[in-house]
């Protein structure tokens, strides 16, 4: 097993160990392209793709909001095993908790690809 793969592996048991803490949510992951018209009726259907997965929700802190032009007071992370998200996330992409739209504003990962690390803010 390659280093990077340990610590994929790692990180799936992490999640597993943390029993309850994580949440269960959609990751909506949207295609690139345009969205299609109707003209018949005047809708427009945005092409995605649902993926249901499990993360950690943590608050921004307020050093990270401090001097930052991305984060915002209200803003989240998302912690997602880079494993367990089948799209690589974009941040045309929309995460939905409780029936609540979070619109993804920024994306990092570890060194390893073994943890995404999402900052999301209510849409």
């Amino acid at each position: 097993m390659s280093l990077r793969a340990a610590f994929q592996q790692a990180a799936i048991t992490a999640f597993n160990a943390l029993d309850d803490i994580p949440v269960s949510c959609t990751y909506r992951s949207m295609t690139d392209d345009q969205p299609e018209y109707d003209p018949a009726d005047g809708s427009v259907t945005e092409a995605y793709t649902d993926y249901t997965v499990d993360l950690i929700l943590t608050s921004v802190k307020l050093r990270e909001v401090e001097g930052s032009d991305i984060i915002q007071t209200n803003d989240k992370w998302a912690l997602v095993p880079a494993t367990s998200l089948t799209p690589t996330p974009k941040n045309i992409d929309i995460i939905i908790i409780n029936n609540i739209e979070w619109n993804i504003t920024d994306i990092n990962t570890d060194p390893a690809g073994a943890l995404w690390k999402i900052l999301i803010r209510k849409g």
